[in-house]
């Protein structure tokens, strides 16, 4: 994966030494420059939700997560039944 452009050199992108990881917090660090410049809020730090909403959009992106993973598994599934 590239690593991202926007940010800052003092990143050290290979610092854990696992390929996995490192994928991960560059697709993290991706994710929250693109959701900055589309909202333009600053990132999540500055976001003021009550505990109960935090709770609520973590409740609703596990729910999105596991139809998510249904489907893959489904997916999964289709192509084992053709082998």
């Amino acid at each position: 994966m590239k690593k991202p452009v926007d940010v800052p050199k003092i990143i050290d992108y290979d610092y854990c030494g696992d390929k996995v990881v490192n994928d991960l917090v560059y697709r993290h660090i991706e994710r929250a420059i693109e959701s900055n410049k589309k909202y333009k809020d600053g990132g999540i730090h500055n976001r003021h939700e009550s505990l109960e909403q935090w709770v609520q959009e973590a409740l609703e992106e596990a729910m999105d997560m596991s139809v998510y993973l249904c489907r893959l598994l489904d997916v999964l599934k289709t192509i084992k039944a053709k082998e």
